[in-house]
């Protein structure tokens, strides 16, 4: 989840501390910035019986997320939640450029022969790629309407009820605002290693090209129960279904965009150096730790600066925050009835002034045609 209070491109190196948060309903999904309570342990600055009783002690995952929302001061409203890659089929469709204007209608039509889920239950969305010898390139995004839905529950238990849900691998192209280095002409692939899966994002000119999400990270690599990864270590399935899936996206991104990765971003869980060097035999190129922005720590507490390895872990959070940057339009699966309530409760807002402006527009007319004759 990521926050969208004072969210802009930093004017330097630092970009607020607890502004953002990567969370979710498993135990390997929750990670932030800021400060999170124990157990039953109320945060920082709050008083009172209630402010405790407000973090129930038997869910740990509940707790740290309002702790977080409520230490950076912000609603669960005020989010943006990323949905899980491996429920999410993003595809690349290419049609003429006469068609951008039936867009809407054409699009469910497109994908129901080359996606595994029943377009008529699904949640659908594009985004632009772009428009070239004319032809239309968009980034589409399917996913089952019930899973849409069962996300948006599991978030709710947590107190998100997020203003955006992001598909999968194709939320790192909010990093475009905060490292340059991902939107020149070349194109660039965006690795971001989880602990059991890993997002690939492969980006040209601030767009996404394809992305896609493989269900093995680097919990999964290593035949170590504990420890640092060594090349002894990082063998077996897990190892050798990490290698052939990431090949495997590799040769599919080429294939459709006709170029070859001009330089490979690492994010997530990469401190390891002999994991990175890895990851540098499969892309048969090193691949270098995200640039991101250094943290400025919260006030009054004194920690010592992360180095960039240890900051391209929170490329995810910062990517999701980035999101409310700019009006380009991004892929989200918060549509039709699955769209936030208070969306729907501004529009009904808006009802009685519509309805008066339409009713003097038709008096007009009833006029000017009175007039005439």
């Amino acid at each position: 989840v990521g926050h969208t209070n004072a969210i802009q491109p930093p004017p330097s190196d630092a970009f607020p501390s607890a502004a953002f948060l990567s969370a979710g309903p498993s135990a390997d999904a929750v990670f932030g910035m800021g400060p999170v309570v124990q157990e039953g342990q109320a945060p920082e600055g709050a008083s009172g019986e209630s402010d405790r009783a407000s973090i129930p002690p038997s869910d740990p995952v509940a707790a740290a997320v309002r702790a977080l929302l409520r230490s950076a001061g912000v609603p669960g409203t005020a989010t943006i939640a990323i949905y899980p890659g491996r429920d999410v089929s993003l595809r690349r469709i290419e049609l003429p450029a006469a068609a951008a204007k039936k867009l809407e209608e054409l699009l469910p039509y497109e994908v129901e022969a080359v996606v595994p889920f029943d377009a008529e239950h699904s949640v659908l969305d594009h985004q632009p790629i772009e428009t070239a010898d004319g032809e239309l390139r968009v980034l589409v995004a399917v996913a089952p309407r019930d899973k849409v839905h069962a996300r948006l529950e599991e978030l709710a238990a947590v107190g998100v009820d997020p203003m955006e849900l992001a598909p999968g691998a194709a939320a790192l192209d909010g990093l475009v605002h905060f490292v340059p280095e991902v939107a020149s002409e070349a194109l660039s692939l965006v690795v971001n290693v989880g602990p059991h899966h890993t997002d690939v994002c492969a980006l040209r000119r601030g767009h996404v090209e394809l992305a896609r999400t493989i269900t093995v990270g680097a919990r999964d690599l290593s035949s170590a129960a504990a420890g640092p990864f060594t090349p002894a270590t990082i063998t077996g399935g897990g190892a050798e279904r990490f290698s052939r899936e990431l090949r495997q996206t590799l040769m599919a991104i080429r294939l459709a965009t006709g170029a070859e990765p001009a330089a490979f971003w690492l994010g997530g869980e990469v401190q390891d150096p002999a994991l990175v060097a890895w990851l540098g035999d499969v892309f048969g190129s090193l691949p270098v730790a995200l640039p991101l922005p250094a943290a400025a720590p919260a006030p009054g507490v004194t920690e010592e600066p992360q180095s960039p390895d240890q900051r391209a872990r929170w490329a995810m959070c910062l990517a999701l925050g980035a999101r409310v940057v700019g009006r380009t339009k991004r892929l989200d699966l918060r549509k039709g009835d699955l769209a936030p309530q208070r969306s729907v409760g501004a529009m009904r807002r808006y009802v009685p002034l519509a309805a008066a402006c339409a009713t003097a527009v038709f008096c007009a007319f009833l006029f000017s045609s009175y007039a005439r004759w």
